[in-house]
């Protein structure tokens, strides 16, 4: 419905502190543009998350690093069926 309402899910919540040199690096979020119960959501220290029922249950992809120095995400796009995230040290996956 394009935000108007909004229902809290059980994403676990992680602590990144705001100000340092690398905070445009941080969390990224994207919506399948297809299919809106679909979201990802990327974290430096907790990798990369996919729930398809929108928000309800959330399932790790563990094909991404996460924990190490560079691990940091510096965008997410989904084009057809597969998502491209971006890195400042390790590519793009």
């Amino acid at each position: 419905n394009k935000g108007a309402t909004w229902v809290k899910t059980n994403f676990p919540v992680g602590q990144v502190d705001p100000n340092t040199g690398t905070r445009i690096d941080g969390r990224k979020i994207v919506i399948d543009p297809t299919d809106p119960k679909i979201v990802y959501a990327a974290s430096p220290t907790d990798g990369l998350w996919v729930t398809r029922d929108a928000g309800t249950t959330w399932k790790k992809v563990d094909a991404i690093p996460t924990g190490a120095p560079d691990a940091a995400y510096t965008g997410m796009i989904i084009q057809g069926s597969n998502i491209f995230i971006g890195t400042p040290g390790q590519g793009v996956w």
